[in-house]
């Protein structure tokens, strides 16, 4: 018969010493017993040997006791010490010190201990955090049947495989869910306050995007247009157009989109604003062109310099096919810039005629406002030309495929 040890640490925070009993024919099976049962704080076992600062001593009396060894109303009788379920306290067999020492009041003094209470695995102060631990489980298990509910009710084609009623949704108490669809797939809804407070869609969790799309199709559910409102890092008002099913979700995609911090803690910023824009659900994904835009009011960004094409501007916009510039003028010299380059893009052909994908942009050098020319050449290597100059500047892996190319040694 296995013999009954108790095994004696440090707890893993410091301020306190654990006990445990545990069952083993020496003290170093007990050690490795509790070890392996992973019900303590502290290692018992450093390699084959006790950890330092652990203590086993025999507790014969608790002998016949095994394997599941004495009861928490025993240990308390035996002078050892609990923690309450309810509020973390020490539960000795006298009772609570602590909640006898919140009861103190000076009209009647210090207050008795009252009893402590042992139900099942658990351990209480007194009577009154038993009520509170068991008001608290009550309201536990309500959230998690009533989210259970919800979830079946909006969407039938689910199977609950399991729902917690003690997690955080957001700053409250709320619920997840656990559920299954469509065969095996599996995902996760949180059912909280924010859900309800803002009318969002609630926080899904799935195992692979797969199994997302499948619950969309299944849902009924798409992307809606919102127009997210904002002051960007200049101080200047700024609004994006983004897809999404949720206000927070599509301030997310406009952050990415913009680069400006537009949530705070994980929740929609208090200087942007996400509306619902019907209007612009048949633009989806992509969003409307500039065109379509300039044409509802908005503002949009030159396609030929850094300013914008105001539709209420003395200069008025121009427009061509889908494109839109600040004014004709703007558009007269990006017409101008672009037969520049092509004839840049021609030269650049003429002298590296084993040149590929060319492409000429607007480059400074040495503050001087030059035409450059990028291209690639061989087994992927590029080089630029800039306009004028005796020779080209190739990526170093590439030099040597260069002066074969070149005909240069």
């Amino acid at each position: 018969m296995s013999l009954a040890w108790i095994v004696s640490g440090e707890h893993y925070c410091g301020d306190h010493g654990e006990a445990h009993v545990a069952y083993g024919d020496t003290a170093l099976d007990a050690a490795r017993s509790l070890d392996k049962a992973r019900t303590s704080t502290f290692n018992p076992i450093d390699g084959d040997e006790l950890a330092d600062g652990v203590t086993v001593t025999r507790a014969e009396r608790w002998d016949h006791l095994a394997p599941d060894g004495p009861t928490l109303a025993m240990r308390l009788a035996d002078g050892w010490w609990q923690t309450c379920s309810e509020c973390e306290h020490e539960v000795h067999h006298e009772g609570c010190e602590a909640c006898a020492e919140e009861r103190y009041s000076e009209e009647h003094g210090e207050a008795p201990m009252r009893d402590p209470v042992v139900l099942d695995d658990y351990v209480f102060c007194n009577v009154t955090c038993l009520r509170a631990w068991q008001a608290s489980r009550t309201a536990r298990k309500l959230r998690a049947q009533m989210a259970a509910h919800r979830a079946i009710e909006r969407w039938p084609f689910v199977t609950v495989t399991r729902a917690d009623g003690n997690v955080y949704v957001g700053r409250e108490l709320g619920a997840v869910v656990t559920f299954t669809f469509d065969g095996n797939r599996e995902g996760e809804w949180d059912d909280g306050k924010p859900d309800v407070q803002k009318g969002e869609r609630p926080a899904f969790r799935f195992h692979n995007v797969a199994d997302e799309a499948r619950w969309h199709e299944l849902a009924g559910e798409r992307d809606v247009a919102w127009e997210v409102s904002f002051t960007d890092d200049d101080d200047d008002p700024a609004c994006e157009i983004a897809y999404a099913r949720t206000p927070l979700a599509a301030v997310l995609v406009a952050q990415a989109r913009s680069a400006c911090d537009l949530t705070e803690y994980g929740e929609i910023a208090a200087h942007v604003t996400a509306t619902r824009a019907p209007q612009w659900d048949a633009y989806a994904p992509d969003g409307p062109d500039d065109v379509t835009l300039l044409a509802a009011g908005w503002c949009v960004a030159c396609a030929g310099c850094s300013g914008h094409a105001d539709p209420d501007s003395d200069d008025a916009p121009y427009v061509e096919g889908k494109r839109v510039w600040c004014s004709a003028e703007c558009h007269a010299e990006h017409v101008a810039r672009m037969a520049i380059h092509a004839a840049a893009i021609g030269v650049a052909s003429a002298r590296y005629p084993f040149a590929k994908k060319l492409k000429a942009r607007d480059a400074w050098r040495y503050d001087v406002r030059v035409i450059a020319v990028d291209f690639s050449f061989g087994d992927k290597h590029r080089a630029t030309w800039y306009v004028g100059d005796d020779h080209a500047e190739v990526d170093s892996v590439g030099l040597d495929e260069w002066n074969v190319l070149r005909g240069t040694p």
